[in-house]
């Protein structure tokens, strides 16, 4: 039998390969195929083409295959390689589920329905510029929720294209102009938002007192520097580095928090992190 952990490492570039070369990787593989088979016991999926398929997206995105949500992922690769129990599975327990909850807001059913249209479309179709999105899913979110980032930024650029005027204080609009690109970053962000918050209170937790009234003067008060000076016996320029110094440590220590609780490779942790630090000043204002 073909080993799994010499298909997976065959897909990646030999930087990669030696990282992802550890004795537990053909059991490791293995399992998770046979995960995605008790799960789904009417798919019909060779081990081989999962893991190669694994190892594909491995070469293309950091992630820990480890994390890998086995049986979605499994789902999504037997789907592109076309097995009918998958597609009817597909249909019925990922787009209806997006149909309902798309259809479930203010926007008409024609609309609703040319997004569905569009979104199995990308699913399974690719173009000269990207892969099918399919291709692309690796399995650290669920299906369903990744599927859902993606048909909400469809339905939002169909609505555009009816109505320019479409407000952006609707979530179809925040996911079309102010969230990541990556839908799985997206679901990422929304799983880990309380996982953020805690690491910030943690954080909080062991500064001392002269350090949480600043912030507290600043951040939660609006206290301008030139108010905290005189509160603290000191000139402005003072306060202003001491500030910038406390937001910088808070900053790293919440990063080292938040690597200390997620398993995520460091491509995907630094974005999910760019994405989440602007919402540090919002956070801490709530926790002051």
């Amino acid at each position: 039998m073909e080993s799994l952990a010499a298909l997976f490492l065959a897909a990646l570039p030999e930087g990669v390969r030696a990282a992802e070369v550890t004795p537990e990787l053909e059991g490791g593989l293995r399992d998770a195929w046979e995960r995605g088979c008790r799960a789904h016991p009417d798919v019909r999926l060779e081990a081989t083409t999962f893991a190669r398929a694994l190892g594909e997206r491995r070469r293309d995105r950091e992630f820990s295959w480890r994390d890998t949500s086995a049986d979605d992922f499994f789902l999504a690769v037997a789907c592109l390689e076309g097995d009918k129990a998958a597609l009817r599975t597909f249909e019925s327990s990922v787009m209806k589920v997006l149909a309902r909850k798309l259809g479930a807001g203010q926007h008409d059913r024609a609309l609703v329905d040319a997004t569905i249209r569009n979104v199995r479309e990308a699913m399974f179709v690719g173009t000269e510029r990207r892969k099918p999105k399919l291709a692309v899913y690796t399995g650290q979110v669920p299906l369903s929720a990744w599927i859902l980032v993606v048909g909400r930024r469809e339905l939002a650029s169909e609505a555009r294209k009816k109505t320019p005027e479409v407000s952006i204080g609707t979530a179809e609009a925040f996911e079309a102009h102010v969230a990541p690109a990556d839908p799985e970053l997206v679901t990422l962000l929304r799983a880990h938002r309380g996982t953020f918050e805690q690491a910030i209170t943690n954080v909080m937790a062991g500064l001392d007192g002269d350090d949480r009234d600043l912030l507290r003067w600043n951040m939660k008060e609006g206290a301008s520097i030139d108010t905290i000076a005189p509160r603290l016996g000191v000139n402005r320029a003072t306060v202003a580095r001491r500030l910038a110094r406390l937001r910088e440590k808070l900053a790293d220590e919440v990063r080292t928090e938040l690597r200390r609780k997620l398993r995520l490779g460091s491509e995907t942790f630094d974005s999910l992190c760019a994405n989440m630090m602007p919402e540090l000043d919002v956070s801490l204002s709530r926790i002051l």
